[in-house]
């Protein structure tokens, strides 16, 4: 990567096209890295690209201030939606899907011999995690959007599949993919919202990113306090139950929709960071009826 004085030094619009130019070969590049992992090939070529183009957003990211304001957002939030979709199954993403938009029915048996996702993208997990905060107004609502929507159609096939198995005992004829598809898109929504909600902790406490917190007071006007006292206290329910679901703060939406799906895989500091993220952005609503409801708040998140 240049250095950041040859950055800012260049005109308004080489800056422009380049800042440009650099979007499409990332997106370009995540593609073509998607289809790598499909064919299992050996040398990684797209891959390790991808991984150095990820870097070079992080460098420019961490100097933003030195940037017109606002200048990374967009690019942000395209680089984010591809690398979203790379990892989504048909329809709306493209992952499993090779050269000639078939999908690979081989993706399974190949992951089982490597080592755990998390480990294995912990870098680009970073950066695109990063990223979205750079574009909290767009990427939290849509993690928020596509985990509630995976959770409700999650639901739904195994309420159909208990009614299959209800009239044929046979589990050889169950159909195993929407499941397989849709657990896969949950994790990856789950690894991906990790890495937006906190940084890797390496150990330590997680904290939540000011980027995160600063998104929630700037909608706090919007949400619905006792809305959202109501989800936190009601986690065996589904928010789309509850009336008004959708003027709570969409992190705590994404918490509350989170928690009907975990399990053992999940990223384990994901829900201290949730945890203590429903502290804080309550707290930060400035509302009286913040403290004739913060004892029954406390309750009901330390129940949960």
């Amino acid at each position: 990567m240049f250095p950041r004085s040859i950055l800012t030094a260049l005109p308004s619009e080489l800056f422009t096209s380049f800042i440009n130019c650099l979007t499409l070969l990332t997106c370009s590049f995540g593609r073509s890295a998607a289809l790598e992992e499909v064919l299992d090939k050996d040398d990684m070529v797209y891959m390790e690209a991808y991984d150095r183009l990820l870097e070079s957003w992080l460098t420019l990211v961490q100097d933003e201030e030195h940037f017109p304001r606002g200048c990374f957002v967009q690019p942000a939030i395209q680089v984010f939606n591809s690398y979203i979709q790379c990892h989504l199954a048909a329809p709306d993403g493209t992952r499993n899907l090779s050269v000639n938009g078939i999908a690979s029915h081989e993706e399974e048996e190949i992951n089982e011999l490597q080592e755990d996702d998390r480990e294995l993208f912990s870098d680009q997990l970073s950066s695109v995690g990063v990223l979205g905060r750079v574009a909290a107004d767009h990427c939290i609502p849509l993690l928020t959007s596509l985990l509630e929507d995976r959770v409700n159609r999650l639901h739904g096939q195994l309420q159909r599949t208990q009614q299959h198995l209800m009239a044929s005992s046979d589990l050889g004829s169950v159909d195993r993919k929407v499941l397989d598809d849709l657990y896969e898109d949950i994790h990856w929504l789950i690894l991906v919202s990790g890495y937006l909600l906190a940084d890797d902790p390496q150990g330590e406490t997680p904290l939540i990113p000011s980027e995160v917190m600063e998104f929630s007071i700037k909608h706090s006007t919007e949400v619905d306090i006792n809305t959202t006292l109501q989800i936190l206290g009601s986690p065996g329910e589904k928010a789309s139950s509850i009336p008004g679901c959708n003027r709570t703060d969409s992190v705590i939406r994404y918490r509350f929709c989170w928690r009907s799906v975990s399990g053992p895989d999940v990223s384990s500091y994901l829900w201290s960071v949730l945890q203590v993220f429903v502290h804080k952005i309550l707290n930060s609503c400035r509302r009286v009826m913040m403290a004739e409801h913060a004892p029954f708040l406390q309750d009901r998140v330390s129940a949960v």
